[in-house]
């Protein structure tokens, strides 16, 4: 299997479906959440984008809007604020 092409190849792991990479093989990126504070980019949100951005965390949370509303936005900085906020661990969100 060869690695993509936008992927180098010391970053690329070979494995056969159902084998679990050994931890030391896998390579961690790291998130820079230091850039951009979570005021900066909350006040470029409709009240209620805000409000569905900061929504608890405890449960889930749909998202339902029109084309263009601005899913994407809400959904991005979500995650941005769930991990710069609330210290949530990027791994632990799926």
């Amino acid at each position: 299997m060869e690695p993509p092409d936008d992927l180098p190849e010391s970053d690329f792991i070979s494995s056969l479906p159902g084998d679990a990479p050994s931890s030391s093989k896998l390579k961690q990126s790291i998130l820079s959440t230091h850039l951009v504070q979570p005021d900066s980019y909350l006040a470029q949100l409709s009240p209620i984008q805000r409000e569905a951005v900061t929504a608890s965390i405890v449960g889930g949370l749909a998202i339902l809007a029109c084309p263009g509303a601005g899913k994407t936005a809400v959904l991005t900085k979500r995650v941005a604020w769930m991990v710069q906020d609330q210290k949530i661990n990027p791994e632990q969100l799926v």
